[in-house]
């Protein structure tokens, strides 16, 4: 009698579409779930206070890997103090598709000891962001309309 009540499969792609779909779900399901956990966890931060930091080290480059290539991510750890306790936290500034591009704007942007403004969750002090300019790490301009200005 159990049997009636599962699903026949006549033949092995009908189990193998169902597969698919079911982790392309599960894979959707797990994107959103982790977009509501920083929406949660950032929620607000452009009110938290601030405090100075330094960046350590030169910066790391990690590898990503997306559909066709992979992307090097010039990441930073920075340190930081609250009320006499010291917190570190990490930044991924950009990505580039050559590991020795990513190296060299780690070197030239944010050597060792460069100064940061960090925005910390007050409640959890652990929890930080990095304050940032878009434009210094963006090879995009601002928009200039070219307008003449009159005297």
């Amino acid at each position: 009698m159990a049997a009636g009540l599962l699903p026949r499969f006549d033949n092995f792609f009908d189990l193998f579409r169902i597969g698919i779909w079911g982790t392309f779900a599960l894979g959707l399901a797990y994107g959103a779930i982790r977009v509501v956990i920083l929406v949660l966890k950032f929620r607000g931060s452009g009110d938290w206070p601030t405090v100075d930091g330094k960046t350590i080290g030169p910066g790391q480059v990690k590898t990503s890997y997306g559909d066709r290539s992979a992307d090097y991510d010039a990441e930073i750890t920075y340190e930081y103090e609250v009320s006499g306790t010291s917190y570190r936290g990490s930044h991924r500034l950009k990505s580039f598709k050559q590991k020795q591009q990513a190296e060299d704007f780690l070197l030239e942007h944010m050597p060792e000891s460069t100064a940061v403004v960090v925005h910390y969750k007050p409640e959890d002090p652990g929890t930080s962001m990095l304050e940032l300019d878009p434009y210094e790490f963006d090879d995009d301009e601002p928009i200039s309309l070219n307008l003449e200005q009159k005297k």
